[in-house]
């Protein structure tokens, strides 16, 4: 080879950018960790943001430095009503992300704490929809992300989130989008409905934008069709309560402004703009909050490119390449910041939030009550992994064939294969399947077999039938522990009372129980619901 060429070759090489591997990515996500837990910030919500990095890129709750960090968070949070340490505005970010810690390290655990959270960001909102530093500075389009993925993590953990606040911040982003379909950070309000040129559009604030779209546009039904099935192909579909055909809808005095295609033309323009912009390592805004912002998105919209590009590879390697030899990232803001960012960049972090929340899922509808927690890395508990070989293996037993035959089955023929039917089935088919044979369910709710005593039970909960509370009630007491979650937290999704008598994951001891149990019948026996003989409490029990 001549010698020009030889030296060209060297060249070319010497300016092609690392392409990292799955080591190299674990090896810079440790250093990274290893930093944070030696730069802990003391304000809350930097402080918070670092406790959410961690937890996200693989910390435990046994771990007593990442613990000590975790309830340093939850001490902060007065449950009487919220007290900000940063000032007014800015505090929207503080509580944003301290509600993100929290639900990621323990959502039950710290549920009194993410529900205080939520209600302030609710109290917070403006009135005409985003949040800001104050009122009457026309919105925030980064501090109205991070008040939404608060209220986001809040609604799955239960807090409930009038249909307004989702309307009112979706129309606030529709017409504060420019007219190519990106976001500035403080956009000009138009004279009428339709958009305008807005100043200063940054990648940072148009993918966050186009985040509280589709998170809002999720969360008010869009992601529903009137069959009740999902026709939202975006992750963010997972986490919505979709109500049951036969189930009375509850009536509202509240008008959606935001009509279906409105908000479907609005994703669709912020996606091209996206799409069509997208870029790692020269963007329009704070470099490493906005690597954030990409990989929320690609999670959400399940897409494993922008344009051409596949966003996490050549984001890992840029990252990789820009670490800082004591493991930190370092652009607009202050270390332990950036870091983080990078951090939730790298572990995919909302990939292990959805995960978490898909878990949750009674199917069709989000299980507020939290069935099926995970530990604090994002990955399911033993007993979930447990269920799910359990669904993988060959079922010799139709769905069809055991819900058509529940009243006559003998207990004997319901193994754990059918039970796995049963519980995994949509809730339409267990309906139109069972229709009035409530026999069944009370006799699965009895099998010797855990399992099926489980099945039962959320098959009861998916009925949404308060005759079935004794029977749930009752099961509270059962010995196996995998019952005993399964009665609780489908009490919890059927009265809708999460904070109600909160139990731990382990039956408590005998005294608490007890006071539990009788606490759940009076307010079953306060409902005045009449039920039928096979539905009442057990005297046996």
């Amino acid at each position: 080879m001549p010698r020009r060429a030889v030296l060209w070759t060297l060249l070319t090489l010497s300016l092609v950018a690392h392409r990292s591997t799955g080591q190299d990515v674990e090896s810079a996500i440790a250093k990274g960790r290893a930093y944070l837990l030696q730069s802990v910030p003391i304000r809350r919500g930097e402080r918070a943001l670092v406790t959410l990095a961690l937890s996200k890129s693989g910390s435990k709750l046994d771990d007593p430095a990442f613990a000590k960090l975790v309830d340093d968070v939850a001490r902060d949070v007065d449950v009487s009503g919220y007290k900000p340490e940063s000032p007014p505005g800015t505090a929207n970010y503080e509580v944003g992300v301290m509600l993100m810690a929290l639900a990621s390290a323990d959502r039950e655990r710290f549920q009194p704490q993410i529900l205080t959270l939520g209600r302030y960001l609710l109290e917070h909102q403006e009135g005409d929809g985003p949040w800001d530093y104050g009122p009457g500075r026309g919105g925030d389009t980064s501090q109205s992300q991070y008040a939404i993925l608060g209220l986001w993590e809040a609604a799955a953990a239960g807090l409930e989130v009038p249909a307004e606040t989702w309307d009112k911040a979706l129309h606030w982003h529709i017409t504060r989008q420019d007219i190519a379909g990106g976001f500035a950070y403080h956009p000009a309000k138009p004279p009428g409905e339709a958009r305008v040129a807005q100043g200063s559009v940054q990648h940072s604030t148009s993918v966050g934008g186009l985040f509280s779209m589709i998170a809002c546009k999720s969360n008010l039904g869009f992601a529903t069709s009137e069959k009740g099935r999902s026709s939202d192909t975006s992750e963010l579909a997972l986490l919505i309560p979709v109500e049951e055909e036969n189930e009375a809808k509850k009536e509202t005095t509240y008008k959606a402004v935001v009509t279906r295609p409105k908000a479907d033309e609005a994703v669709k323009l912020g996606t091209q703009w996206v799409n069509q912009h997208f870029t790692i390592d020269k963007p329009v805004g704070p470099l490493h909050y906005y690597l954030y912002g990409v990989e929320r998105l690609g999670a959400i919209l399940k897409q494993s490119t922008f344009g051409s590009v596949d966003w996490y590879k050549v984001g890992a390697d840029f990252l990789i390449d820009r670490q800082k030899s004591d493991g930190s990232w370092q652009s607009q803001y202050e270390g332990p910041v950036d870091t983080s960012f990078a951090l939730l960049f790298l572990s995919r972090s909302t990939e292990k939030t959805l995960e978490r929340i898909r878990i949750t899922r009674l199917n069709e509808a989000t299980m507020s009550g939290g069935k099926g927690l995970p530990t604090a890395d994002g990955s399911p508990p033993d007993y979930i992994v447990r269920q799910k070989a359990r669904y993988r293996a060959a079922l010799a037993t139709s769905v069809d064939d055991v819900l058509s035959k529940l009243g006559d089955i003998d207990p004997a023929d319901l193994d754990e294969g059918a039970a796995a039917r049963i519980e995994n089935a949509p809730p339409q088919e267990i309906i139109e399947k069972l229709g009035k044979n409530r026999a069944g369910l009370r006799r699965m709710a009895r099998h010797p077999v855990p399992a099926v005593r489980e099945a039962g039970l959320w098959g009861m909960a998916r009925l949404r039938d308060y005759r079935f509370a004794p029977i749930m009630i009752d099961a509270l007491a059962d010995p196996e522990p995998s019952v005993y979650r399964a009665a609780r937290d489908s009490l919890r999704f059927l009265s809708r009372r999460i904070e109600k008598d909160p139990l731990p994951d382990e039956p408590p001891a005998k005294p608490a129980l007890e006071s539990a149990i009788q606490s759940w019948r009076q307010w079953f026996e306060g409902m005045k619901v009449e039920v039928e003989p096979d539905q009442e409490y057990d005297v046996d029990r």
